[in-house]
């Protein structure tokens, strides 16, 4: 189990456990997300090593008021075994906002982790820019708390894929196979992957938060021709 947990972890990460790294490409920055302007500059349709990737920051001012009673998450969000991995490893898995072109309009989109105010539920979702300061929410998911709010409400984990990065497509158990249309799209697109916890009650309630369970699955989600989503579990 450890050695699924280190593939699938670096696979977030868009490295797999080969020498083979992928994440050097990708520039990673913490600077706020803030602007005075309400228009949204457009994204070079270029390299990856030119997609910039925020793992946390601050939510443009004009988006703040659509984001009704959640607040982004913070690192002390998460869950113990989450926050524990992430610093034996040194590796950012508490990301709770990614930017990019997701569905390739020329516009940038927003994928966000969120936390509600009385930290009783936390949300996952993608906002689509249409380019005139309004936002369609896409691939929303809401997760119950189960934890007291200092011992971390998150257990899943949000990260992203580039495009032409394989990301979640390297497992084993991945279910678009090599070679047909279905899998080269996914790798050619901008994707998010979203930890999805093993072992649940029939509300989704997961009933284990060892690291183990926590990075089992991972729920795939980009936008070509419309939302798609793959799960992958090993």
């Amino acid at each position: 189990m450890i050695e699924k947990v280190c593939l699938l972890v670096t696979t977030f990460l868009l490295a797999a456990c080969s020498p083979i790294a992928t994440s050097s490409q990708v520039q990673v920055s913490t600077a706020p997300l803030t602007s005075t302007n309400s228009t949204f500059p457009t994204l070079k349709q270029s390299s990856v090593a030119e997609v910039e990737v925020q793992c946390d920051g601050e939510i443009l001012a004009s988006l703040k008021p659509k984001l009704g009673k959640y607040r982004l998450a913070q690192k002390s969000d998460f869950v113990a075994a989450i926050r524990a991995y992430e610093k034996e490893n040194s590796r950012d898995i508490t990301c709770s906002i990614f930017t990019a072109d997701f569905n390739e309009d020329g516009f940038k989109d927003y994928s966000l982790l969120l936390v509600a105010q009385d930290n009783t539920t936390f949300h996952f979702t993608v906002l689509i820019n249409q380019g005139d300061d309004s936002f369609i929410p896409r691939a929303t998911k809401t997760f119950k708390s189960i934890t007291k709010p200092e011992a971390g409400v998150i257990y899943t984990s949000m990260s992203f894929k580039p495009a032409n990065i394989p990301g979640s497509a390297l497992r084993d158990y991945f279910p678009l196979k090599p070679g047909t249309p279905e899998r080269k799209i996914f790798e050619a697109k901008p994707a998010i992957e979203l930890w999805r916890t093993l072992n649940t009650d029939l509300a989704g309630v997961p009933q284990n938060l060892e690291i183990s369970s926590l990075g089992y699955c991972t729920d795939n989600f980009s936008f070509v021709d419309g939302d798609k989503m793959t799960t992958v579990c090993d």
